[in-house]
């Protein structure tokens, strides 16, 4: 016969044949307790439901009295079992005592059997309703003390139980609150959103969070279905007020548009800036006779453009930490090349570039190589002749590798970037090592110019 998560604790030294007889054959398991102490740590390891009898027999009955006392005192219920119902010392001392109740074991063992069985069954009907009521005591103390707002919805979408501190929420007692339907708790609008969404989650049984407004304070939702074995389902949630969130969140937003605003009119007054420079530049390139000097300014003016070329990407840009490097190369290449155009020859772009985004910084170092690229090929690689310039951008997971190649004349063998004095060059190298990056150049019909820098998608 399986035991049942209930157990029949007896205080006695031993129990007598016939007693041991009949626990045994019960569907509860037993726990035999010579004394307070045994039963203390018992019930230190022990959550389930028991039913205490004490066995009064003629050798110990002192001392089980002493426990029934102690046991009384205590708070437990216990029933007697009593060996001879004409024992003195018995019948002169249960006044004293106050069991659920007294079972002869000079009856029948089949009465004995069934008092004992029906004690045990009423004992734990009892444990199970001090139980409820011990939950239902936590759950309106919960409900009294709770800082969140918590509440209970029947398939009506009517208020069944709520916290106490919707009494400061809706300003009446909860009295005038339960039992009531959310338009008469609520404003009409913001009362038929809740139903709809109540009917919702009863309806599709998931739980849903949302923001509402009331009164000015704003609050943050979470409702959930509680289902019932054939019983309609009911609604529970819990709402926090999220106002001094809420309000510092607006700060926080206010704030970072205020920065963008000044972050965008500041790239606006850099833009406008080197746009200046560039036409004072153009001014001084026009108005030279000199032409070293001419060069100097042109050089100058192009690095400036490429500066002010990777601003104008930034103004129409929503993300500035994502610079889109294929256009700003296009553009780049292009505003050099026409710089340096002329009616003798004519020189062509050939582009070949992957979509990849990159930060400003970067961006600019990568603009700044360009640009002494461009300028060394159109400068030295052609002549008098036609030529073309290609420009490929490749990414892999780890690199990004850039390849200018001219169809010019190449460039003397013995030319070593490292050993180079010419200020064009310098930049290239320090910015390449700005970008942790590493340059190869070789002459391959014309001059083949790689770049490969790391890269982390």
């Amino acid at each position: 016969m399986n035991k049942q998560n209930s157990y029949a604790v007896i205080f006695s030294e031993k129990l007598n044949t016939a007693l041991k007889k009949i626990f045994i054959t019960l569907p509860f398991s037993v726990q035999l307790c010579k004394n307070i102490e045994s039963f203390n740590t018992f019930i230190e390891h022990f959550s389930d439901l028991f039913s205490i009898f004490l066995f009064f027999d003629s050798t110990d009955e002192r001392s089980v009295f002493e426990t029934a006392l102690q046991l009384s005192q205590n708070g437990y219920s216990f029933y007697i079992i009593v060996e001879k119902p004409s024992n003195l010392f018995f019948n002169e001392h249960i006044s004293q005592l106050t069991p659920i109740g007294i079972i002869d074991l000079a009856s029948s063992e089949q009465i004995v059997k069934t008092s004992i069985l029906n004690a045990l069954h009423e004992n734990n009907s009892l444990k199970n309703i001090d139980i409820l009521k011990e939950s239902d005591h936590l759950l309106n103390l919960f409900l009294e003390y709770s800082p969140s707002f918590v509440f209970f919805k029947d398939e009506q979408i009517r208020a069944l139980r709520l916290s106490r501190n919707y009494e400061k929420m809706l300003e009446r007692p909860l009295s005038e609150i339960l039992n009531k339907t959310m338009f008469e708790l609520f404003p009409s609008e913001l009362a038929r959103k809740m139903v709809d969404d109540d009917k919702k989650i009863l309806e599709r049984g998931v739980p849903l969070t949302i923001e509402e407004e009331l009164n000015g304070r704003n609050y943050s939702t979470t409702k959930f279905p509680i289902h019932r074995d054939g019983k309609p389902p009911l609604m529970a949630g819990f709402t926090i007020d999220i106002t001094d969130r809420f309000i510092a969140e607006k700060k926080l937003e206010n704030a970072l548009h205020q920065k963008q605003q000044l972050f965008r009119e500041l790239e606006h007054r850099v833009k406008n800036s080197l746009s200046i420079l560039t036409s004072i530049l153009n001014l001084e390139i026009d108005r030279s006779d000199q032409t070293d000097c001419k060069e100097i300014l042109k050089t100058i003016n192009n690095r400036l453009n490429s500066i002010r070329k990777l601003y104008e990407l930034m103004t129409y840009s929503k993300n500035i930490t994502k610079i889109p490097l294929n256009d700003y190369i296009e553009k780049l290449s292009q505003g050099v090349l026409d710089s340096y155009q002329s009616k003798e020859r004519k020189i062509t772009l050939d582009l070949h570039l992957t979509s990849l985004f990159l930060n400003a910084k970067d961006t600019a170092s990568i603009g700044l190589i360009i640009n002494e690229v461009l300028i060394n090929s159109l400068k030295h690689a052609f002549s008098s002749s036609d030529g073309t310039i290609s420009i490929t951008l490749n990414k892999t997971d780890k690199h990004i590798e850039l390849t200018i190649h001219d169809s010019g004349k190449g460039f003397d063998t013995q030319f070593n970037i490292e050993h180079s004095h010419g200020l064009g060059w310098t930049l290239i190298t320090l910015l390449s090592n700005q970008l942790k990056g590493t340059i190869h150049l070789k002459t391959d019909d014309g001059t083949l110019f790689v770049l490969q820098i790391p890269y982390n998608t």
